[in-house]
């Protein structure tokens, strides 16, 4: 190939790139800058190309943004970084009469998505006294500038030391004989519960903010099931609760009073069996407490201010921004983040991790968060979503038709209109990443 033909060739491909280039500034603006419905709305879009190492598109892609569950992004690779594996379930030291136990915020703890439970098993086969110290929690039940009313809400189960069953009651509406009751997992609880009828369709229960009282309406419904968190207290509802399942007492005592400090650990269950449901189902207790995991893996307390200062200078100092990380689901309307910023913890992700691991953790399309809206392109798609009033988040990995990887950012803040819509934007343009580069 002469010189000549090397020169057309080469400005063929800069006019065709700059064709590419144009055609997708006008899709974004379309979608997301002229649309009637987003123009008053607060607009990110960033994406990035893997085999050019280029940015395609940015828009008000160095802004910051409320990111909603986008956060669980960061969460699970910081997860991943220092959790390795496994779950630490709890810490323990035992001598010829006592086990002294050190809790790690593992959140599977009788949780009703898993069988087996080694932590409750250790505890149930042991003879010894068991003492328990909550000296490593340095953090609240509810997350920095949450909403007071989440605590009636499954979303807003509170963050403890040593959560069990999920931090929530599970009560359900049963008919026998044409009786209507209820029952509650666990089957037996150590609060006072108080039972109404109503003619209402509905089934319907109430846990008063200060106390662990539970108000229960029985309606006409059959078959129909709540999850109402209880009050944690720091450990002192899960030691009930614990101490009702064991049939035995347990001892809560500081950590000075331990004989020693040389603690053994017992492994729950695969860390990545957890971070699935988190990221699938977007399941904000499982967040929480991952970070809670984290913070006790890197500071030796359960300090999520600390944990989070930590990782910024840490595993997060090549970000761009300076971001504020608040609680590790995204409940917290004080997160902030930049499209950009998420480009840099996704590429992050995948150069530490590795897209196979990412595959089996991140949502494909068609599949929880994700729902219908991606089945067209559900294996070619690996993304988180977020979703609070007025916000709407979508981060992750594209691989398009030509077999090209695209990382992109997509947040949307005030928005007014119907949440549908603007997934459905983000789709179409989604799409055309897929079908043209």
């Amino acid at each position: 190939m002469n010189r000549i033909t090397k020169l057309t060739a080469f400005c063929t491909l800069l006019l065709a790139s700059c064709a590419g280039q144009k055609n997708l500034s006008k899709q974004a603006t379309r979608l997301f800058v002229e649309d009637e419905s987003l123009k008053h709305a607060h607009v990110g879009v960033s994406v990035y190309q893997a085999s050019t190492g280029k940015y395609l598109y940015q828009h008000q892609a160095d802004q910051f943004f409320i990111p909603a569950s986008n956060t669980k992004i960061v969460t699970t690779y910081a997860a991943m970084k220092y959790l390795k594996d496994s779950i630490p379930g709890i810490r323990y030291y035992e001598n010829d009469t006592a086990v002294f136990l050190l809790p790690t915020g593992d959140p599977t703890l009788l949780h009703e998505d898993y069988k087996t439970h080694p932590v409750f098993e250790f505890l149930k086969s042991t003879p010894k006294k068991i003492y328990i110290s909550e000296d490593q929690w340095k953090s609240r039940a509810f997350g920095s500038a949450w909403s007071w009313d989440y605590y009636s809400f499954y979303y807003g189960a509170e963050r403890s030391p040593l959560p069990v069953y999920g931090n929530y009651i599970k009560f359900t509406q049963q008919e026998n004989g044409g009786v209507k009751s209820y029952v509650s997992a666990p089957a037996s609880l150590p609060w006072k519960v108080n039972v109404s009828k109503t003619d209402e369709e509905n089934f319907f229960v109430r846990r008063d903010w200060r106390e662990n009282e539970y108000n229960v309406t029985i309606g006409k419904a059959t078959n129909r099931a709540q999850d109402v968190p209880y009050l944690t207290d720091g450990l002192n509802a899960s030691i009930q609760l614990l101490e009702q399942a064991l049939g035995k007492k347990m001892y809560k005592i500081s950590l000075q009073q331990f004989p020693s400090k040389e603690f053994k650990v017992i492994y729950s269950q695969p860390l990545d069996s957890m971070l699935r449901p988190l990221m699938y189902r977007s399941d904000n207790f499982f967040a929480e407490q991952t970070l809670m995991m984290v913070a006790n893996e890197l500071t030796g307390e359960m300090n999520d201010f600390k944990a989070t200062e930590m990782l910024k200078k840490g595993i997060y100092k090549t970000v761009p921004n300076d971001f504020r990380w608040a609680d590790g689901s995204g409940l917290s309307r004080m997160n902030h983040f930049t499209p950009n910023d998420f480009i840099e913890k996704l590429k992050l992700f995948k150069a530490d991790i590795g897209m196979e691991r990412i595959r089996a953790v991140f949502p494909h399309g068609g599949v929880g968060t994700l729902g219908s809206l991606y089945k067209d392109i559900a294996d070619n798609l690996r993304a988180k979503t977020g979703s609070l009033t007025g916000v709407i988040a979508l981060s992750g990995y594209l691989d398009t038709k030509s077999g090209d990887q695209l990382i992109f950012s997509l947040l949307v803040n005030n928005h007014r209109g119907d949440a549908a819509y603007v997934r459905q934007q983000y789709k179409e343009f989604l799409m055309y990443l897929y079908n043209n580069y």
